[in-house]
């Protein structure tokens, strides 16, 4: 939600606070995700899928960027914004309904014994 405050006011406080929402919830995210990640993937495999996580999450870096671009180019500064919130939303919803709490509980469980 942090970050379509741009799209809703130009004022730099709110804009600024939206984005600090934006990386505070970044960061919940890598620590949930690095810590399941940690705790499901056997220890053998776990550099190869780190480096694929990588790959994938650094990887693309750059076609955002020009992405964002084109669409800063074709519409006004506002609605990468608009994009990136929207892009955000739908994978926190993909992802509650494909990971419910009971799954991410199982595979823990599982991946003790």
């Amino acid at each position: 939600a942090g970050l379509l405050v741009p799209r809703l006011t130009l004022a730099v406080i709110p804009i600024g606070i939206g984005f600090a929402l934006a990386g505070a919830g970044a960061m919940m995210w890598d620590v949930t995700t690095i810590t399941l990640r940690q705790d499901l993937v056997p220890a053998r495999l776990l550099g190869r899928v780190i480096a694929a996580y990588r790959l994938v999450g650094v990887g693309t870096i750059p076609i955002g960027a020009v992405l964002g671009g084109q669409l800063a180019h074709l519409f006004g500064l506002q609605v990468p914004y608009l994009a990136a919130g929207a892009l955000a939303g739908l994978i926190l919803v993909v992802s509650l309904l494909r990971l419910p709490g009971a799954r991410v509980t199982a595979a823990l469980a599982e991946a003790v014994h």
